[in-house]
């Protein structure tokens, strides 16, 4: 209301013919003002939309172990060796792993504790070594595609070091000549792929879009428009404040301090709308 005031009695000041002039090229400016403003509106609001159509309007900060889980079977090298068939081993499944070692090892402590608190499963598995004997192996599954863990995907190298986790491909064993006539027997196991977790992760909800600028054009003629996403934690599972947690993995201090994570997004302007080219965590 004050700039309006002003703008009127500069204008009761001037002639007449003056005044009009005067008046058009004000409300130039303010029109300049409303449009820019608008525009940063409107560039929020389609930034928004292509961060929900990257699925980017929650995402999440994750925290990589300190120790290494995954496949532990240290205590049977040397010795080839394949397990039953199971619900969470046959070959047409796709497990999600958190730590899988033989059943009469002891298991590390954040593993028993996450199994105690039901954020892990745990599986027994027969196990048949190639030399005679039998054993038990014992898998620690998180749910299926849990987003408090992150994953890697891997096909455990069974040609090498024997199949840590394959199945017989046929129940019985296969007879191969050799050179010299003898017969070889085979075990033909069934490799797959296992999503092994890698880390621990907090969700995050976009809070807010700042920074936003537009560009001239990059070396390719394209323009370019930057901004920054805010993101807030969603907060920590009662299960990652544990003593036995922080020891072995760590934890989320800036987060815990209330510490937004800012994403720098960077944008091309296609002839359809806005298209997302680099979303980059700042550090």
């Amino acid at each position: 209301m004050s700039m309006l005031r002003s703008l009127t009695l500069m204008l009761s000041r001037l002639p007449r013919f003056a005044r009009i002039g005067g008046g058009v090229a004000a409300l130039g400016v303010i029109g300049v003002g409303v449009t820019s403003l608008a525009g940063r509106s409107g560039d929020e609001a389609t930034i928004r939309t292509v961060l929900a159509a990257h699925q980017a309007i929650d995402t999440r900060s994750c925290l990589t172990f300190r120790f290494a889980p995954g496949l532990n079977f240290e205590s049977w090298a040397g010795r080839q060796f394949w397990m039953a068939s199971t619900p969470w081993t046959a070959p047409d499944r796709h497990p999600f792993i958190f730590y899988a070692g033989p059943a009469d090892d002891t298991a590390p402590e954040i593993v028993t504790d996450l199994v105690h608190r039901g954020v892990l499963e745990r599986h027994l598995v027969p196990v048949s070594f190639l030399a005679g004997g039998m054993a038990s192996a014992a898998i620690y599954t998180t749910r299926r595609n849990d987003p408090d863990f992150s994953y890697e995907l891997l096909q455990p190298n069974f040609m090498e070091r024997g199949s840590p986790l394959g199945t017989l491909a046929w129940p019985n064993s296969v007879s191969v000549a050799q050179d010299n006539g003898a017969q070889q027997t085979l075990y033909l196991l069934h490799p797959y792929l296992i999503s092994q977790v890698s880390g621990i992760c907090m969700g995050l909800h976009l809070n807010a879009i700042t920074d936003i600028k537009p560009h001239d054009r990059d070396w390719a003629g394209r323009e370019v428009m930057t901004a920054t996403a805010v993101y807030k934690g969603d907060g920590l599972k009662d299960w990652m404040q544990t003593p036995v947690f922080r020891r072995t993995v760590g934890s989320f201090q800036n987060l815990e301090n209330g510490t937004d994570v800012r994403h720098r997004l960077v944008f091309h302007r296609a002839p359809n709308g806005l298209e997302l080219v680099g979303n980059q965590e700042e550090r």
